[in-house]
């Protein structure tokens, strides 16, 4: 799942901590107000306008959990300060010690024991099916700003018709490829579908030089944008899970043979840093192609520059022209104390004048359509046309079924009952989503 890529990122991070106040009067939040605190209005450096709602609360903590991963990146100090200096009865304090697959617990557990943060990283989709998130229709409403918003994005933020959150960054899959090594495989276009990525793959496998034409990855989150590129998902419009589907299995098993029958692929092996030894397989020249994300180009032109000059990227085979897509978004955690102010920092969080340098840095996208024209150019191209028809591995919020789905895949690589362990997970999932559901 995509967890698998944001812990490649993860171990590059360490931590900080926290802080929180509440007012509560006869057991429900009371927004206090003041006099005007005077603070500086930086709309002309690209932040949104002062507003005066915010503007007029009582001195207020807000306590925002970030991944460790992108927490740490300098564009939130300097988001923290402008904020701050906008509205100086407001103090930014940010955790970012939490690791992105913990997120979702971490958070849960703080609700629980009733000391929920103001603000957090990851998918809001998640906090809202499990019941974790405050809902914030009511606020977006207000905010009237939905229109700016890809629709792709938004699904990150939003559970049976309901936001959670607001879109924060996203990502997409697409495919790598050696222009040389086609060239010596005398192949003169990337492959359209997967079949023909399967074609491909066998005329560019070449065991004399060790060569690969193809480096597979065995976890759900990708797997799931090869299932999605086919015009298959893991759950129907009424949200029954489709796991056992005969498309979504046959798309798979097609997808393992590249590696078990074929042999144009390595085994992937079962370990958690999955990605990084597809990206190395690519990046030293022992596999022609990959399927990887926006931040693998940064880390080919640092790491292997030979490799990088001769890369070329095409959309993501499948018929369907569709893919998984990454990255998250902010939701407030449920039983927060400052809702409204927490609101006001997500609209900071994805104005131009954070989120694009942020985004730069980071190796993703931001989801404002009118924010994309920065991030233009011949490799970048193919990512940002998958964007539209990306879709968020809606297992996420179903942990159980996640580790169904991934327990078979991993089957299928290893030599055992794909399809029966399909079956298995079906059934796991059936009962995890009327448990959780209902």
């Amino acid at each position: 799942m995509e967890g698998y890529y944001m812990r490649r990122k993860n171990t590059f991070y360490k931590a900080t901590a926290l802080a929180m106040t509440s007012v509560l009067t006869l057991g429900a939040p009371v927004i206090a107000h003041a006099e005007n605190t005077e603070g500086t209005d930086l709309s002309d450096e690209g932040y949104p306008e002062i507003n005066p709602e915010i503007a007029t609360l009582e001195n207020q903590e807000l306590e925002i959990w970030l991944p460790a991963d992108q927490g740490q990146d300098p564009n939130f100090q300097t988001v923290k300060e402008k904020f701050e200096e906008s509205y100086p009865n407001i103090t930014i304090n940010y955790n970012t010690s939490i690791p992105w697959e913990e997120m979702p617990s971490k958070v849960k557990l703080a609700v629980n024991s009733g000391a929920a943060p103001d603000l957090a990283l990851h998918h809001s989709f998640v906090a809202g099916a499990q019941g974790f998130a405050e809902p914030l229709d009511d606020l977006w409403e207000k905010w009237g700003a939905e229109d700016e918003f890809m629709e792709s994005s938004l699904q990150d933020c939003t559970w049976n018709n309901v936001k959670y959150g607001v879109p924060f960054n996203i990502t997409s899959v697409c495919l790598l490829y050696n222009e040389d090594m086609y060239k010596e495989a005398g192949i003169t276009e990337a492959p359209t579908t997967l079949e023909e990525l399967r074609e491909v793959s066998k005329k560019l496998t070449d065991s004399s030089k060790g060569q690969y034409g193809f480096t597979c990855y065995a976890n759900p989150w990708g797997l799931f944008g090869v299932v999605a590129a086919e015009g298959y998902n893991l759950i129907d419009e009424n949200n029954n899970p489709t796991v056992n589907d005969k498309g979504v299995v046959d798309t798979l098993q097609t997808y393992i043979d590249i590696a078990t029958v074929d042999s144009s692929s390595i085994i992937p092996p079962a370990q958690e840093s999955q990605a990084e030894t597809a990206t190395a397989m690519y990046g030293s020249g022992r596999a022609a192609q990959i399927l990887t994300g926006a931040w693998d180009i940064a880390a080919l032109k640092n790491q292997y520059p030979d490799v990088f000059a001769k890369t070329k990227v095409a959309p993501m085979p499948g018929s369907n022209h569709s893919g998984v897509a990454g990255g998250g978004s902010l939701f407030i955690p449920l039983g927060a104390q400052h809702k409204e102010a927490a609101f006001e920092l997500m609209k900071w969080l994805t104005s131009d004048a954070f989120i694009i340098p942020f985004s730069h840095s980071f190796g993703q996208f931001p989801c404002k359509e009118s924010q994309l024209s920065s991030f233009s150019d011949e490799m970048l191209d193919p990512f940002l046309e998958a964007l539209p028809n990306a879709k968020p591995y809606v297992f996420e919020a179903f942990p159980e079924s996640a580790d169904a789905f991934e327990q078979a895949i991993r089957a299928g690589f290893d030599g055992g009952d794909f399809a029966a362990m399909m079956d298995s997970a079906q059934q796991i999932a059936e009962g995890e989503f009327q448990e959780v559901l209902n």
